[in-house]
């Protein structure tokens, strides 16, 4: 009789241990599934972004005339003289400010906004525009050129595994 009692003891500590360890690999499951959510969802909004400055005009010259060479484009990127947006633009996603008062790509140079989802809060988009060489958009010009590079930074209190999410798009004239 000892010795059956024994084995129950020892099956009894391995179905615990084997339970123990399926709900960690769950939890563990659960917690990496949250994780994606979020960092996709930081992908969406980059995507979002990039896909509203790729609506805008390549440069304010076009708007106001004509671009001939390269000289004719803006020489300082950012927003022109009463294209001001507060930033962090934390407007709803249905009026975000720089929707109307953004006429052309390179306005987004140094904008922010703040966006809070279903999935999470405090997604923080930050976007740069710079100019780039035509045959390599991978390279900085220090010139004008008819290329320019849009890059989105998202950065969230809730990304555990990576410090940011940056996506890139290079316009061309």
């Amino acid at each position: 009789m000892g010795g059956n009692l024994l084995i129950t003891l020892g099956a009894l500590s391995l179905v615990g241990l084997l339970v123990l360890t399926t709900n960690n690999n769950i939890m563990n499951n659960n917690v990496t599934v949250a994780e994606s959510e979020i960092v996709i969802t930081g992908i969406s909004l980059a995507q979002s972004l990039i896909d509203e400055i790729k609506t805008k005009a390549f440069d304010q010259v076009e708007i106001t005339g004509t671009i001939d060479s390269p000289s004719d484009l803006s020489s300082t990127l950012g927003p022109e003289a009463g294209e001001n947006v507060t930033t962090p633009d934390t407007s709803s996603s249905q009026a975000y400010l720089s929707l109307s008062a953004y006429n052309d790509v390179d306005d987004y140079n140094g904008y922010s906004r703040t966006v809070d989802t279903d999935i999470a809060e405090n997604f923080t988009l930050t976007c740069t525009v710079q100019y780039v060489q035509v045959s390599n958009p991978d390279i900085l010009s220090g010139t004008r050129t008819y290329s320019k590079l849009i890059t989105v930074t998202v950065t969230s209190p809730f990304f555990t595994t990576l410090p940011s999410v940056q996506m890139k798009s290079a316009i061309t004239y």
